[in-house]
């Protein structure tokens, strides 16, 4: 079992991890901005990364921290063009500075969620050897992070490259594309598809994500599978207008294809291969994730304009007090 510094742990997917971590017994030592405001199920640190007291906080001595798992900063693309200098303090130094701490810290282990969206705009299936080209400071900052975290080999680095998340979790969020489409086509009976609905996505499910992260976070950290490998991650390729029929069948709603006015060049098909030669894993089914996420929407009509649901605003709240913009 590791002692695992666990940043983001009050987002969507930390939130998760921490379910998925309860029959694996990690120690789980956990910090977050705070910026959701809604209870929350598991408690944790208050810390902005960028500004942190390294020993007290963030590796005090008598935690023994020896694995890290980075899921912590502006975590989608909209989110980050709303300020882009808020966006690299938050998403590039702060990642920066935990890196460095965590190698005086004598960590062995570091694990970072990085993002399918570096390889921006790229019609061929990407594998984790293509070449980067990150089209939003979103997307850019992982990139940054990712070559300066593979720069420090004593860290044994691994990064995953996931796809979209989906699914229900603690901390839920609605401004992803199948959460969106499973709450608008419950509540509106209309999906709405932009950009064309041609261009490619991955997906992946947010437990299988957090199974992932912890089963690295369970092995020996030089192991030449985990220092410094990077994952493709996802259960499915699709385009976002087809995926938006699956949703409106399942939730007997109608596909509306807006104009072509701002077409989305994001378009991307990973090869995740590589993990899944190694490791075996099964994936939960689009379908099956978008069943679930109908019974959480259906139970909880009442409280779905929650702003903590709506990633987007919560940054825009909190920038309000450091951005230099709004």
């Amino acid at each position: 079992m590791s002692n695992i510094l666990l940043t983001g742990a009050g987002g969507y997917l930390g939130a998760v991890l921490q379910q998925v971590n309860f029959p694996l017994r990690h120690t789980i030592y956990p910090l977050d901005l705070g910026i959701f405001t809604s209870p929350f199920p598991y408690p944790y640190n208050k810390i902005d990364l960028k500004t942190g007291t390294f020993k007290r906080i963030m590796f005090p001595e008598d935690a023994s921290i020896d694995t890290v798992v980075h899921l912590a900063g502006i975590s989608n693309d909209p989110s980050g063009e709303i300020d882009p200098a808020f966006t690299r303090r938050n998403n590039i130094d702060a990642s920066k500075r935990l890196i460095d701490f965590a190698l005086a810290a004598g960590v062995k282990k570091f694990i970072f969620a990085s993002s399918a969206s570096v390889y921006g705009e790229n019609d061929a299936l990407v594998t984790e050897e293509s070449p980067l080209n990150p089209k939003t400071h979103y997307a850019e900052s992982k990139a940054v992070v990712e070559e300066y975290l593979l720069g420090v080999k004593e860290l044994n680095p691994t990064i995953f490259r996931f796809g979209t998340l989906f699914g229900v979790s603690p901390k839920m969020r609605f401004d992803i594309a199948i959460n969106l489409m499973v709450k608008d086509g419950l509540t509106t009976k209309k999906i709405n598809v932009y950009g064309g609905g041609e261009q490619y996505r991955p997906f992946l499910h947010v437990e299988d994500a957090a199974a992932a992260l912890l089963l690295i976070a369970g092995q020996m950290p030089t192991s030449v599978y985990f220092s410094g490998q990077i994952y493709n991650l996802c259960s499915s390729n699709i385009r976002i207008g087809s995926l938006a029929e699956v949703v409106a069948n399942l939730t007997e709603s109608e596909v509306i294809f807006n104009p072509y006015d701002h077409p989305d060049i994001r378009n991307y098909r990973m090869d995740c291969s590589k993990f899944l030669n190694r490791f075996g894993m099964e994936f939960t089914s689009i379908v099956s994730g978008v069943l679930s996420l109908k019974k959480w929407v259906e139970y909880n009509t009442l409280v779905l304009d929650n702003r903590d649901y709506y990633t987007i605003e919560a940054w825009k709240e909190y920038m309000k007090h450091e951005s230099t913009i709004l």
